[in-house]
């Protein structure tokens, strides 16, 4: 029985460390740099998959995680692929793959998440092909409350031109 455990230990050891099964790890990124981290890799030639790609964040920021998988034929792009977002354990969002033509690419919302968290993307499904998938995890800060009320002040200002503007229209045609 205990063998059994082992075996099956190193089985999901081995799987976990192939390629179809790849964890990479992004680092720390830092939203008050406007910070990217490349999505990198490659899908076997045929069979499930699954890539991992981990960050955390240096400070509270926006976060806004996309990839991109383009084939010669479209026949040869990953069926049943989907782009998930985790916080820690936690599902945050999860969209599969839009296919146009010879390019399958999906660009997840963009979230204001907080700063040391562990956070994953993660593209699984069914290999056809044996192509590399590119991609990109965005931060950038998130806007400070007087940079909201700067442009509120400014959306309030152009909505109270345009009635202005309007209002002169009507006198000028009563005018008439």
């Amino acid at each position: 029985m205990g063998g059994k455990i082992i075996a099956g230990a190193v089985v999901a050891l081995g799987l976990l460390s192939s390629p179809a099964f790849a964890v990479t790890s992004l680092g720390a990124l830092d939203p008050t740099a406007f910070d990217s981290a490349s999505l990198t890799g490659k899908l076997p030639a045929s069979g499930s998959f699954s890539l991992t790609y981990t960050f955390t964040l240096t400070t509270t920021g926006l976060v806004s995680p996309g990839v991109i998988i383009t084939a010669s034929d479209p026949g040869l792009l990953p069926s049943g692929a989907e782009f998930a977002f985790y916080k820690g354990v936690t599902l945050l969002e999860e969209l599969p793959l839009g296919i146009s033509g010879s390019t399958a690419k999906v660009t997840l919302a963009t979230l204001t998440e907080a700063a040391g968290t562990g956070y994953s993307v993660v593209l699984t499904g069914t290999s056809n092909g044996d192509l590399s998938v590119g991609g990109t995890v965005a931060t950038s800060p998130v806007p400070e409350p007087s940079t909201w009320a700067m442009m509120l002040i400014g959306f309030m200002g152009l909505g109270y031109a345009a009635f202005r503007h309007r209002a002169k229209g009507k006198l000028a045609a009563a005018a008439i």
